[in-house]
């Protein structure tokens, strides 16, 4: 997966996400820490028509490729195989979808698109013409290229008939020629898909004998006579003669100098660290409390673990009472009965219950937010958010599941603590507004954790 392990690869993708999404700040922060933050320069909105005219104009290959030729990736031969291989991609997403398909649908597409490993120097590829795009080769041989007509008809082609305001009228799978040539309508559908046809057959062409760097060598059977028929040995034959036809030095190997690659850019991006920011690394809320353990405890936690993982799962599926819970049939003798323990407290009553003033609810919610310069990425397990009539947030309350068998509140304080950060970044809240409850699993009791060193146990079982 070329855009997984590459880091221009994945920017030249962020990039892509934010001209199909302005408002992406994952993706504008993203850009913000490379090198190709430059390409928005002081009007990234200018960037955003500029690119999606040139990816109308000229595809997605076409429009990765005016970037990436501004990008200096001579000192990291890496990262250039890599963004050689997103354009392969692109050439493979235009040729399948040939404008139909938008910058969400390539992005998918190059993000899951696989990329056999370049094999050594001295060997012969066999690649298709489709699978050639966007590479070339200092020599390229050709062989039998007669194939099929340009214009012959792909199976099961449907034909949408459109009315005069651009509408689709009606659609039909055209049947043989001689059907489609009875009627007027059907007869010039057919020359319409034959144009079409011929077209890309004339493109596909076109990329074959474009591959080549030094050398190109074209095989192909002597024409004779017969019928007329539009392919490309035909086209070969009537452009040429119908003679072997030689064009440059058949010497060329001899020379032993390799051919110098131009760049028609001034100036390219330069890819050596400099002022822009590092990358960050996310602080994880759980695991911000150091604890040590003893070898022994460790290994016992494995099943501790599974009964956790089982625990947080059925309590996720938990909206309110009033709705039902969940079938606890699938789960192990073990987790089925700490969890039917659990709904029995008064604790589970009181947080399953609906609140009559109007909230919202957030289960299991993954968030990634910048607090304070820092990177915090987590789960909330449960948070239920009070508001006004107006829909504003007034208070939260944030719930974290434990399934210890005795933890102390104090040491998930600094755990609790950057969970009520976030929140509140998230929610607009300051953290005075906000409560932050351990619940526990095993006991029915709940913590509320309102800061370091401010722990207050209370018994609601």
């Amino acid at each position: 997966f070329p855009c997984q392990d590459s880091d221009v690869a994945a920017a030249l993708l962020a990039l892509l996400r934010f001209v199909a999404h302005p408002n992406d700040a994952f993706s504008y922060g993203h850009l913000q820490m490379t090198p190709l933050a430059i390409f928005l320069g002081d009007d990234p909105d200018l960037f955003r028509r500029s690119t999606l005219s040139r990816i109308r104009e000229t595809g997605f290959h076409g429009a990765l490729a005016h970037l990436v030729q501004k990008i200096d990736l001579a000192e990291n031969p890496f990262a250039a195989a890599r963004v050689e291989e997103l354009l392969v991609a692109a050439s493979e997403f235009d040729s399948a979808w040939q404008g139909r398909a938008g910058l969400d649908e390539f992005i998918s597409f190059a993000r899951e698109f696989e990329f056999s490993e370049c094999p050594a120097g001295k060997t012969i590829r066999v690649l298709t013409i489709h699978a050639a795009k966007g590479l070339d080769f200092d020599m390229v041989v050709l062989p039998e290229v007669d194939g099929r007509s340009f214009s012959s008809r792909r199976d099961h082609l449907v034909h949408l008939h459109h009315r005069e305001d651009g509408a689709v009228q009606w659609g039909l799978e055209l049947p043989q020629a001689k059907v489609c040539a009875l009627d007027p309508i059907l007869s010039e559908a057919w020359e319409r898909q034959a144009a079409e046809e011929s077209y890309e057959g004339l493109c596909l062409s076109y990329v074959a004998v474009t591959r080549a760097k030094r050398a190109l060598y074209v095989l192909a059977r002597r024409l004779r006579g017969g019928p007329q028929s539009k392919d490309f040995n035909r086209l070969l034959h009537e452009t040429f003669g119908r003679s072997e036809s030689v064009f440059g030095d058949p010497n060329w190997h001899l020379a032993g100098k390799k051919p110098q690659i131009t760049r028609c850019v001034d100036e390219t991006i330069s890819l050596v660290v400099g002022d822009h920011r590092a990358v960050p690394t996310p602080l994880l809320p759980s695991q911000a409390n150091s604890a040590t353990i003893s070898a022994a405890a460790f290994f016992a936690r494995a099943h501790a673990r599974s009964v956790g993982s089982d625990v947080h799962k059925v309590l996720a599926k938990i909206s309110w009472l009033d709705q039902g819970l969940p079938n606890l049939a699938d789960l192990s003798p073990a987790s089925a009965a700490l969890i039917s323990r659990f709904l029995q407290t008064n604790t589970a009553a009181r947080l399953f219950t609906r609140p009559t003033r109007p909230c919202s609810l957030w289960r299991e919610k993954a968030f990634d937010v910048v607090v304070d310069g820092q990177w915090i990425s987590g789960i909330f397990d449960r948070v239920v958010i009070y508001r006004n009539e107006a829909g504003q947030a007034r208070s939260a309350a944030l719930y974290d599941f434990k399934t210890d068998e005795r933890p102390l509140a104090e040491s998930y304080s600094a755990q609790m603590s950057l969970y009520r950060k976030s929140l509140g970044s998230l929610i607009g809240l300051p953290n005075d507004k906000i409560t932050s409850m351990l619940i526990l699993v095993r006991t029915g009791e709940e913590l509320p954790v309102r800061s370091p060193g401010d722990l207050v146990q209370m018994n609601l079982v």
